[in-house]
C-alpha cells in the first residue's frame, strides 16, 4: 500500500469554471477550493477514491495501529470509520456515485474477502458464497454504480477459480459452465461484463501447444 505521509490529511478540490465563448475561440478560467479531510487523528493514508457527489474513501491507519487498515467514508460533511468493528485490515476501496463501497479484506493465509457497503451496513458477500480471493486474482474486483459487483473468486472446496457477479443480493457463478481460466473483468452500469478467458486450462506446465485467449462478453440476465 504506498502511503501519503508528508501532510496526514487527504484533501477534495472542488473546482469552478467560467467559460467565456467568443468568436476567436473557447477563453476559460480556474478557480480552486483546497478544503483538508481529516478526523483529528494522525492516521496514514492510501490513494483515495471519489465519486461524482464529492464523496471520498480511502484507507487509513492510525500510526499506534500502522499494521491496520481500515475504510474511511467522507460524505461530504463527516468523515466515518466503516471497518471499526472488523477484525481484519481492510484494502483497495471503490466508491460509486451511490455512496457505495466494494473493498478488500485479508482473511488470513493469503486470502481475501470482498465487502460491500450500502452507505449504512457491510455485508460481506464472498462469505455467503463459500469463495475467498486468491492472492493472484486481488486486483479483479469491478464495481459499478448500481451497486454490483463483478469478480473472480475461488472455491474453498476445490480451490477452482471462476468469474461471480453481486447483483446486490445474491452472488451467481457465471462461468461455472465454461471451461475456461478467466481474468481481467469490466463490469459497466447496465450488468455487462468483459473478461478475458484462456481455453488452456489443463496446462500446468509450458508446453509446445499455444493457449488460446479470448475476449469474452457476458451479458448479465439478473440485472
Amino acid at each position: 500500500m504506498s502511503n501519503l505521509k508528508s501532510s496526514q490529511f487527504i484533501y477534495v478540490c472542488l473546482i469552478a469554471t467560467l467559460i467565456h465563448l467568443t468568436w476567436f475561440g473557447l477563453a476559460w478560467a480556474s478557480s480552486f477550493t483546497i478544503s483538508p479531510i481529516f478526523d483529528n487523528l494522525s492516521i496514514l493514508v492510501s490513494s483515495p477514491s471519489l465519486n461524482n457527489r464529492g464523496q471520498i474513501a480511502y484507507v487509513g491507519s492510525k500510526e499506534s495501529m500502522s499494521n491496520r487498515g481500515d475504510i474511511y467514508f467522507y460524505d461530504g460533511t463527516t468523515l466515518t470509520n466503516i471497518t471499526t468493528k472488523l477484525d481484519q485490515s481492510a484494502y483497495s476501496p471503490i466508491l460509486n456515485n451511490k455512496g457505495q463501497i466494494a473493498f478488500r479484506t485479508l482473511a488470513g493465509e493469503g486470502r481475501y474477502e470482498i465487502y460491500f457497503y450500502n452507505g449504512t451496513s457491510l455485508t460481506k458477500i464472498s462469505d455467503a458464497a463459500k469463495i475467498f480471493i486468491h492472492p493472484g486474482n486481488y486486483y479483479y474486483l469491478t464495481f459499478n454504480n448500481a451497486g454490483q459487483i463483478a469478480f473472480i473468486g475461488s472455491n474453498l472446496i476445490n480451490d477452482s477459480s471462476d468469474l461471480y457477479f453481486y447483483d446486490g443480493s445474491t452472488i451467481h457463478n457465471i462461468t461455472s459452465d465454461l471451461n475456461i481460466i478467466v481474468s481481467a473483468p469490466d463490469l459497466n452500469d447496465k450488468g455487462e461484463i468483459a473478461f478475458i478467458g484462456d481455453n488452456n486450462v489443463l496446462a500446468a506446465y509450458p508446453s509446445d501447444e499455444s493457449s488460446s485467449n479470448d475476449f469474452c462478453t457476458e451479458t448479465n440476465p439478473h440485472r
